[in-house]
């Protein structure tokens, strides 16, 4: 199957829905997916704490400036990235990567995000432990985030990093 927008080859483990007669190759759809990320980096700017864009498929799509802070990378750094990978979870670390270990399942910043992408639920006030003692040299981090669907992306407001 050949992208109808480069004309180039898609690969099959490009293809999620094989019964979709059409799509986008990789490149594409991040090129499409960061120009529609941008026009909400004004409303994620208003915000005074950290804001980050989480798409459809579950992969960062950007950041707020005091995201980017927080995290300490840029946002082409962690665009188009896992959220375990953009926060330096221990366990995306593993063979199986983010979203697909064991830890994975009872990780309230992935299973929050999950359900307002997947019921268009917002979640407000919802304390998390990401395990980044690692990374702050304390035994525990609280964050409290909240999340809301804005179009097709979830806004995911941490509200004490």
């Amino acid at each position: 199957m050949n992208c109808p927008w480069c004309k180039g080859q898609i690969e099959d483990k490009e293809i999620q829905d094989p019964s979709k007669s059409h799509g986008i190759c990789f490149d594409c759809a991040q090129k499409l997916l960061w120009r529609k990320a941008q026009k909400l980096n004004d409303f994620v700017n208003k915000f005074d704490s950290p804001v980050i864009l989480i798409e459809e498929s579950g992969r960062v799509a950007g950041a707020n400036s005091l995201a980017l802070e927080m995290l300490g990378k840029t946002s082409e750094s962690i665009f188009y990235q896992n959220g375990g990978d953009v926060f330096e979870c221990k366990w995306a670390q593993l063979p199986e990567g983010c979203g697909n270990t064991i830890h994975c399942k009872s990780c309230t910043i992935r299973n929050t995000v999950m359900h307002t992408l997947s019921t268009g639920e917002s979640c407000h006030n919802v304390s998390a432990y990401p395990d980044l003692h690692y990374l702050t040299g304390t035994d525990k981090v609280e964050f409290i985030i909240s999340t809301i669907l804005v179009n097709d992306f979830v806004v995911l407001h941490i509200e004490n990093p």
